[in-house]
């Protein structure tokens, strides 16, 4: 089994969006929160196979990823993504982001596929999941 995936731009969240537990789940957050949860998370040794291509510069006010912040961008141009208010904090998960991940991200997983679904439950249970 390969130990590094072949993820890169908006893959890996695509990959971690779609893993939630619900379809369509909308959360509150800000792009400086999500990327210090990606920071904190991605810096564990368990998911150094998921984070090679997404590095973070920790020298700022915040730790922050280029490659993960344009992603972000990606998902909600691409509308995978949905922003919900005027204040940008509240994103809807789509359906075609979904079918997205099953048909052209999944199988470059490389066998990862177990540590991108633990991924997503721990990047779930930190966000503040709205109705």
């Amino acid at each position: 089994m390969r130990t590094h995936s072949q993820l890169f731009g908006d893959d890996l969240l695509s990959a971690v969006f779609a893993n939630f537990s619900k379809t369509r789940l909308k959360f509150r957050t800000t792009e400086s929160s999500l990327m210090s949860l990606f920071y904190r998370l991605l810096s564990k040794p368990k998911y150094k196979p998921l984070a090679a291509a997404y590095p973070f510069d920790p020298d700022g006010p915040e730790p922050r990823s280029k490659a993960l912040s344009d992603a972000f961008e990606s998902l909600q141009q691409s509308r995978l993504i949905g922003r919900m208010n005027p204040d940008l904090v509240i994103y809807e998960v789509s359906e075609a982001l979904r079918l997205r991940y099953d048909k052209f991200i999944k199988p470059r997983l490389n066998g990862l596929q177990a540590l991108v679904e633990k991924l997503a439950r721990e990047v779930e249970e930190e966000l503040e999941i709205v109705q």
